[in-house]
């Protein structure tokens, strides 16, 4: 009999439930929905072995996907100096013929539809890396290579100032196609900045290194295991905190939704 009560109370709970789960289902019509003023979005990437490229959007409501600008301009200044003024785009996108310099700074002022916006930035110094050593293998990896994976010490001289960065590993196969690694690191400069995940990139700052000689270590998978691979390369980009900061927030939005891959 007690069997049958717990039973009872069960059917009861679960009942109760789905009836406050229906009773919290409204539908809403789109157009009580208010739809916000649109906004400029401005993305561009300089890196001094590129032409300088600008991409701008406007922000757009739920069901809206009218996101191109109709006319606009950038304004584009070197170290003070106006360089050039960009009225040509193909759906907001602006290309500018000139590689920027490293050290330099550089603003923008967009103006598009009424709206204006402006940035700026400098290109850092890159830091070198000095010295590389390897073990392999040093393990075996199930969930992502699904085979063995290699341990990699790399000796970075970093610069007395604050310095971000960026480390991906690359595999290049023939015709110099390559393949991103997974990188995977316990040291305790990612650990100190939350980042210790399995990813296709390792970014970090010099907080806890500031000016000095280390020797940063991580994990390799996946691309050792490609037969045709010819070589290994690892890539250090001394980035701006913008693009730092950038980029962490997007790693947690991706890990936050389940993706790994990006």
């Amino acid at each position: 009999m007690q069997t049958i009560k717990v039973k009872q109370i069960f059917y009861k709970l679960i009942l109760g439930f789905i009836i406050i789960l229906q009773s919290c289902i409204e539908k809403v019509d789109y157009d009580q929905i208010a739809t916000p003023e649109p906004k400029l979005v401005v993305n561009s990437y300089i890196t001094p072995d590129s032409l300088m490229e600008f991409f701008v959007h406007k922000t757009s409501g739920m069901v809206d996907t009218n996101i191109y600008i109709k006319t606009g301009n950038i304004k584009v200044w070197e170290d003070d100096v106006l360089l050039a003024t960009l009225t040509e785009h193909k759906n907001g996108h602006f290309v500018l013929p000139i590689k920027p310099k490293v050290n330099s700074k550089y603003k923008i002022v967009v103006n598009a539809d009424d709206m204006q916006v402006s940035a700026q930035t400098s290109i850092p110094v890159p830091t070198k890396i000095t010295g590389f050593t390897s073990i392999y293998p040093v393990g075996w990896e199930d969930q992502i290579s699904y085979g063995p994976y290699a341990k990699f010490f790399i000796t970075i001289d970093d610069q007395i100032i604050n310095n971000y960065y960026e480390l991906v590993i690359l595999g290049y196969k023939t015709s110099l196609i390559y393949k991103k690694g997974y990188v995977l690191s316990d040291n305790a400069i990612i650990k100190a900045e939350g980042d210790n995940y399995t990813n296709q990139k390792l970014m970090f700052s010099d907080k806890m290194f500031n000016g000095q000689k280390i020797v940063f270590d991580f994990d390799a998978f996946e691309i050792i295991n490609e037969f045709v691979i010819e070589k290994i390369l690892i890539v250090l980009h001394t980035v701006t905190a913008e693009y730092y900061m950038y980029h962490k927030t997007l790693a947690e939005h991706y890990y936050n939704q389940g993706l790994i891959s990006f």
